[in-house]
């Protein structure tokens, strides 16, 4: 019997995907905010649907942590690949030219596809449910991290040039293949590059980016005799 079951072994509902309210808030790109949501949703939704079958045991708590944690990230999973682009950690410096002239900067961002994040939420909820189903089995070998996902991990340098409220910048990209050796490299490098405006939002919070162009190189395969 699957841990996702029930202790007559029914199978656990289906995933129906997220409500109106979760669609609205990821509309407005508030993703924190709809995995909040999401997850206190999933907390009442498997209670109610465990109500008259948990147990006060072992096997009662991992039967509701194992479905909690199926459904809270295959719904995550259908948020990411509903409007997460990538996730994006960066640092940002500039300077202002001679007699207050326009400003002048570079951003270094680190960052992380929606692909990838759903690949490590995908093992995560395999890696949660192994364990649950092997407490107290040392000898039981846990699914690997996949090794695609740093394909979805990049790099980029923006340098970039205009005023508080509006800048253009030319961006070079490339993930993380790009910087390994031929001998250890798995999986296919990419870079991208282009010029794009960014402008400040109305209200002040946020940019908006207009990208003028922008284009991808990728290795030519090699040609085999």
């Amino acid at each position: 019997m699957d841990s996702t079951t029930g202790p007559d072994g029914t199978p656990p509902p289906p995933i129906v995907g997220p409500r109106q309210d979760i669609i609205r808030l990821i509309e407005a790109g508030d993703f924190g905010g709809a995995a909040l949501t999401l997850l206190f949703e999933s907390i009442e939704i498997t209670f109610d649907e465990l109500r008259h079958e948990l147990t006060l045991d072992l096997e009662g708590a991992t039967l509701f942590i194992q479905r909690l944690v199926n459904r809270f990230l295959n719904e995550l999973i259908d948020i990411i690949r509903r409007g997460v682009v990538e996730v994006t950690l960066f640092i940002e410096g500039f300077v202002s030219t001679v007699g207050g002239g326009p400003e002048v900067g570079l951003r270094l961002a680190f960052s992380i596809d929606g692909q990838a994040i759903a690949t490590i939420l995908q093992w995560l909820m395999s890696y949660i449910g192994h364990y649950l189903q092997n407490i107290g089995d040392d000898s039981a070998q846990p699914p690997a991290f996949p090794q695609r996902v740093v394909a979805g991990l990049w790099v980029s340098v923006d340098l970039f040039g205009g005023s508080k409220s509006s800048r253009v910048a030319v961006q070079f990209k490339a993930n993380i293949p790009l910087f390994q050796s031929p001998e250890n490299r798995l999986f296919e490098w990419r870079i991208h590059f282009g010029v794009y405006v960014f402008t400040k939002n109305d209200d002040g919070k946020g940019w908006t980016e207009d990208w003028w162009f922008h284009g991808t190189i990728v290795p030519i395969p090699a040609i085999r005799g």
